[in-house]
């Protein structure tokens, strides 16, 4: 059972890490503006989105795989961590040789800004601003230069004078643009980490079951 909870254990955290960095992207992808051009140039959005999509599919393989001792989606779980373990060798092995490049663009890329332009009827960012009293995720001006804000910027007394909150909605978001890549590109090596953790609990798991069949047998 020992070989099971970490099997267990390690692909409920890879799940968690992957859908995670799913979701974090997404948000990117819609609020986000001002990117530098590489991000577009490369897709690293949508590039970063199916691997993450693809990891947390293949744990769903490996769960039921270990629940129903499946041979195939254990040999199927197994061969995508192969491939997916040679490939970030790959690309981490790459990153290294060309650091000095690729640093200052990494660093570009970290500034940008969210544009909530298009979301003034959007129910759930209106009712945060309501309800926490405050205006835009790291400034009222993330919905815009023009000094015009959703109704939901003001309370009925600051309304009367045009007055939005002062306050942003996820002042935590602030500066967020430097830690990027160390959010994305660590999840990867975490998950790469906990990837053969993985794989070895499932060779025990299945010596622990056969261990107990033949116990049982006698």
């Amino acid at each position: 059972m020992g070989a099971r909870f970490i099997v267990y254990f390690a692909i409920a955290l890879i799940f968690i890490v992957s859908v995670g960095n799913a979701v974090l992207l997404l948000h990117l992808k819609i609020y986000g503006t001002n990117f530098c051009a590489e991000i577009d140039r490369w897709s690293v959005f949508l590039t970063l989105f199916v691997i993450y999509d693809i990891l947390a599919v293949f744990q769903i393989i490996g769960l039921f795989g270990t629940l129903s001792d499946s041979t195939p989606l254990k040999c199927i779980y197994s061969i995508f961590w192969c491939v997916f373990l040679v490939g970030c060798t790959i690309v981490a092995s790459l990153m290294f040789l060309q650091w000095n490049q690729i640093k200052p663009i990494l660093s570009r890329c970290s500034d940008f800004n969210f544009n909530l332009g298009y979301f003034w009827d959007d129910a759930l960012i209106n009712r945060i601003q309501e309800k926490n009293h405050c205006c835009g995720l790291m400034s009222k001006h993330d919905w815009g230069l023009n000094s015009a804000y959703p109704l939901s910027c003001y309370s009925v007394e600051l309304f009367n004078i045009h007055r939005p909150y002062e306050k942003p909605c996820a002042p935590f978001l602030i500066g967020i643009g430097h830690w990027l890549e160390i959010i994305f590109f660590g999840s990867l090596f975490f998950v790469s980490i906990l990837s053969p953790i993985a794989f070895i609990g499932m060779l025990f798991s299945r010596s622990e079951r056969t261990y107990y069949e033949e116990v049982h047998d006698l």
